[in-house]
């Protein structure tokens, strides 16, 4: 991860250097978990961090990202109260996120969302609001896209801007909340969040509650620690494969708690709430993370069991890929034909291993671009046969996660998980015919011609079934 630094204060007298420099820093990370469905159900779990780092990996699809403050230095202001004093944690913050190839354009095929707060959809939140007049009729988390997510070090899970002794959560109540615009790149997508922020429009010891005190966010030693503050979701299924670069730009609006903030003492009148509470930070530091898009993982898009029927030749039956379907020619299925929907190959060359099977032995692998033909033996009768492809694997190093289900049934022609009469029925209408793709599931004993032996073969089966694919 790279910090980009910007100055939003710089105070120097002449002839002499600040010593002191308050300086907040925006960090992102990728790759935490906001623990939606468990928030959602109504269990309290801390957000778990991603990384800092830069060239980590992610396939397309749902990229998590969070922000983390953290505050360091003392103050320079000189001839206001807080010059030379350490802060007392960020009282208000605000940035600007947007995706950028590694040349540095601008991505719009992205679409920034939040699985907790969806638009209205997600979880309902009563204790937060979008001004600082309460009750706010509409309540701010209640439709927003983005979550402000909070892991407080002492008080348990909480949001930035909910009370710390909320029934819900347990955050700093920074109640003045901000949703970024998202600005339109092109008609592709959008491009980039102008504008995502929190903080206190007014601050009180304790956070308005009792004389319990509550310094800013963003503080090592602090009550709520240095810990992701925001975090949302990209989704990246539309990208293709190569560098990208997410950069946090500070917006004008970071703040610091001032040092000469009394937070313990009530004032003489009995005033909780103090008026003057924040000072614009020295400085405010951004951050930007590379990262890599692979290809998506394999897909199988098409499979057949193929067997040869004499001079008519090698013929497949279509297996479909959900519900399963059945193999009704005896000893099969001895070859499956798999096509996906990238080129494919085997993870440490075409091995025995990259297919596993629930029945039945692989005897062979062959890779010919995005098809993969698997020689099959042994498959007892009456078998759910499940075919699964650890070893096949894209350009890209990622493993197919999908899976294959065939009902292995001798005699069951018309597919519905059961020899009976019908099926020698079928048999019987179709005696005499060529065989050919169309037909050739009724050429029971794969010889070739579809004849009486092959409706003597159904019938020694009868009433035999076969189970069900997962």
């Amino acid at each position: 991860m790279t910090r980009v630094t910007i100055a939003l204060m710089v105070v120097m007298l002449a002839g002499s250097t600040a010593l002191a420099q308050s300086v907040v820093s925006y960090d992102l990370q990728l790759g935490g978990d906001n623990h939606a469905d468990s928030i959602k159900a109504g269990t309290r779990v801390h957000y778990t961090p991603g990384s800092a780092a830069d060239g980590q990996v992610f396939a397309p699809g749902v990229l998590d990202w969070a922000m983390a403050l953290e505050v360091t230095g003392n103050h320079s202001q000189p001839g206001h109260p807080s010059d030379g004093l350490p802060t007392q944690g960020v009282a208000n913050f605000v940035f600007h996120l947007r995706l950028e190839t590694d040349t540095g354009e601008l991505v719009t095929e992205v679409d920034y969302y939040s699985t907790i707060h969806d638009g209205g959809f997600g979880l309902p939140c009563e204790t937060c609001y979008g001004g600082y007049t309460i009750p706010d009729p509409e309540p701010f988390c209640a439709g927003a896209a983005f979550a402000f997510s909070f892991a407080l070090n002492h008080w348990g899970p909480g949001r930035v801007f909910e009370a710390i002794q909320s029934q819900e959560y347990t955050g700093p109540f920074m109640e003045v909340s901000m949703l970024p615009t998202v600005d339109v790149g092109n008609t592709s997508g959008v491009g980039q969040l102008l504008g995502m922020g929190a903080g206190y429009g007014r601050w009180s010891r304790g956070g308005g509650f009792s004389t319990r005190t509550t310094r800013g966010v963003g503080l090592q030693d602090g009550q709520w620690g240095i810990v992701p503050v925001v975090e949302g979701q990209i989704d990246t299924s539309l990208l293709a494969p190569g560098t990208y670069v997410l950069k946090l730009t500070p917006g004008t609006g970071t703040n610091v708690l001032r040092g000469d903030v009394d937070l313990v003492s009530a004032p003489s009148t009995g005033q909780l709430e103090v008026q003057a509470f924040a000072v614009p930070a020295n400085q405010a530091i951004g951050s930007e993370i590379s990262f890599e898009i692979t290809a998506a993982a394999p897909v199988l898009v098409s499979a057949e069991s193929v067997m040869n029927h004499g001079a008519a030749g090698d013929l497949g039956i279509d297996m479909p890929l959900i519900g399963g379907g059945v193999e009704p020619r005896v000893g099969g299925p001895a070859q499956l034909v798999l096509a996906f929907d990238q080129d494919v190959f085997g993870s440490g060359g075409p091995v025995l291993d990259d297919v596993w099977l629930s029945h039945g032995f692989v005897d062979a692998v062959t890779f010919d671009g995005n098809v993969v033909i698997v020689d099959v033996s042994g498959v007892p009768n009456a078998t759910v046969l499940e075919v699964e492809f650890p070893g096949i694997v894209n350009g890209s190093g990622q493993a197919s996660e999908d899976a294959l289900c065939i009902r292995v049934l001798t005699g069951d022609v018309n597919g519905d998980g059961v020899v009976s009469v019908t099926d020698m029925v079928a048999v019987r209408n179709m005696l005499n015919q060529p065989v050919t793709a169309a037909n050739c599931h009724m050429d029971v004993d794969a010889d070739g011609t579809v004849a009486v032996t092959d409706m003597e073969t159904v019938r020694n089966a009868l009433i035999m079934t076969v189970g069900t694919c997962p």
